[in-house]
């Protein structure tokens, strides 16, 4: 995912060093992986995660992904949830 794919509610309110780290973030990079890449160091992408999750109002990665993904998908705010399969 890149930049300019990003695409959700709340987008708008993130600096563009923001959605850097959060590209990283979403790409599964650790806060030391995502300040290599973005030649910073990870004190400052913590810092930038603070800011975004505070923005997005997320409490975790998992709620930071959700948050991206259901932008990205059109779902509605509950989304959907799927039965496990039973075999047999």
């Amino acid at each position: 995912m890149t930049d300019a794919e990003l695409d959700f509610a709340g987008v708008e309110s993130l600096t563009s060093r923001e959605r850097d780290v959060l590209v990283q973030l979403i790409g599964g990079a650790s806060n030391k992986e995502a300040a290599q890449t973005l030649g910073i160091s990870p004190r400052t992408v913590e810092v930038h995660r603070a800011n975004l999750m505070h923005k997005l109002k997320a409490r975790n990665a998992a709620d930071l992904v959700r948050i991206v993904m259901r932008g990205r998908s059109g779902q509605s705010a509950c989304g959907s949830v799927t039965k496990p399969f039973r075999a047999g």
